[in-house]
């Protein structure tokens, strides 16, 4: 499959600016031998109508946001929708100046934020060449950084699929996934992960993962025999308080974010799959750092036949792909009964009462 694509340059931190990289290792690019950290998130973009941004705060997420990155400390970090602004309090922070290449800038200098937001990757390790795919199905471009570890070439996709619940999306999510998928496995590297918020709201949807012959990091370190059998819901709302304030009448808890790499490729999960930025920025006013849950997973260098997936696993993906399609529960009704508690909520929030 031909997919349209084009190289763009990767950033770093001058010292007074941020300028194309000239391949110079970043400040604790030694220290990964073995093995590194990947991970991601959605980190809700701050655009939208007046209400939704009173509701979400974005200015205080996204400082708590930098604050929480530099605790987690990954080797490679994709964060979707990632706004101008939000890019451009990133940038500024010392952390990520200090520790991190990156592909985009907030002068959209490479063309991936064509939209109120998108796929950014940071990395401690310099890339060797980074692309954004631009396919026709999808209107926020994948991004794809190519780098090394323990001498394997390995390549990471930060990519965020069409959102909304119904069968045409899923279809849209399907062809989107198969195309960054096929990118990423005509490169010359030796480990493949695609990852994001992927949207997929039905279970069914796991069959994508099959049919791609790719491994699911959360299934495989939490759905076998040896797991915790933890849902894994990266979009929870009934942890995450904050959904509900901007979205009302929503009830869903759904495993929408995903780590995702191709079988056989020299890294395998370290340790269990888990989530970041889980915590609540301020719980008396309902305020986590997104809608989202990030995923993180520490990888080691595989055995010689690479990372293979548990067969109960695969079992467990299986039956959830021939699951029927859940309906949406989002009514009309439901949603005029939301509004009775949350119109006074949000003029509280407007006097700063709440």
């Amino acid at each position: 499959m031909d997919v349209p694509h084009q190289e763009i340059a990767p950033l770093r931190w001058t010292g007074e600016a941020w300028e194309v990289a000239d391949g110079t290792p970043g400040a604790h690019a030694d220290k990964v031998s073995r093995d590194f950290r990947l991970a991601t998130m959605n980190i809700l973009t701050d655009f939208g109508p007046w209400f939704v941004r009173l509701a979400i705060g974005s200015e205080e997420r996204f400082e708590k946001l930098i604050a929480e990155i530099a605790r987690l400390d990954a080797t490679v970090l994709g964060l979707n929708e990632v706004s101008r602004t939000s890019l451009q309090m990133l940038l500024d922070s010392k952390f990520v100046r200090t520790n991190y290449y990156v592909t985009e800038l907030p002068s959209n200098v490479n063309t991936t934020l064509n939209g109120p937001h998108g796929c950014v990757l940071l990395s401690k390790l310099p890339f060797e060449a980074c692309y954004a795919l631009d396919p026709e199905c999808a209107s926020r471009k994948p991004v794809i950084g190519l780098f090394q570890v323990a001498d394997r070439r390995v390549a990471v996709c930060s990519i965020h699929t069409v959102a909304y619940q119904n069968p045409r999306n899923m279809a849209l999510r399907a062809q989107q996934i198969r195309q960054a998928v096929c990118f990423v496995g005509a490169l010359d590297v030796q480990a493949r992960f695609v990852m994001g918020d992927l949207n997929m709201h039905y279970v069914a949807e796991d069959g994508v993962i099959l049919s791609n012959g790719l491994l699911d990091c959360w299934a495989e370190t939490h759905f076998g025999a040896d797991g915790d059998a933890h849902p894994g819901f990266t979009f929870d709302v009934l942890s995450n308080g904050m959904i509900p304030r901007y979205i009302p009448a929503e009830t869903r808890c759904m495993r929408l974010d995903r780590i995702l790499c191709c079988e056989g490729g020299a890294f395998a999960p370290l340790s269990p799959c888990a989530f970041w930025g889980h915590e609540a920025v301020d719980a008396a006013r309902d305020l986590y750092l997104s809608d989202h849950y990030g995923l993180v997973v520490d990888l080691a260098l595989a055995p010689d036949s690479g990372f293979r997936g548990k067969v109960d696993v695969r079992q467990v993906l299986e039956a959830n792909s021939q699951r029927e399609l859940e309906p949406n529960p989002f009514s009309i009704l439901r949603f005029a009964l939301a509004l009775i508690r949350h119109v006074p909520w949000l003029l509280l929030r407007l006097i700063g009462l709440r």
